[in-house]
């Protein structure tokens, strides 16, 4: 569930009206939650790259029930054929 803070500024973050420290601030948010990997896709692809670049850290503990992420780095390209898109 979204508190208020957070819906806040995640409103004023779509406006354009956070600077740069308190969008970190509010994706640490995000991202400590769990919340950054429920909302649309934007806000966990864009969680993603701040955490690769080292500007927000990683989950450091999981609420009991709460979501999960498991990240794999990989040294070859992932190859998706035609097949795996089927949807039967």
């Amino acid at each position: 569930m979204l508190s208020d803070n957070i819906a806040s500024r995640i409103i004023e973050y779509e406006a354009g009206e956070l600077d740069e420290t308190e969008i970190l601030a509010l994706f640490q948010k995000l991202v400590d939650s769990g919340l950054a990997w429920q909302l649309q896709g934007v806000y966990g692809r864009t969680a993603m790259r701040l955490i690769d670049a080292g500007l927000v850290q990683p989950p450091t503990e999981v609420e009991p029930g709460g979501p999960t992420l498991t990240v794999e780095v990989l040294d070859a390209p992932i190859v998706i054929d035609e097949t795996d898109l089927r949807i039967d």
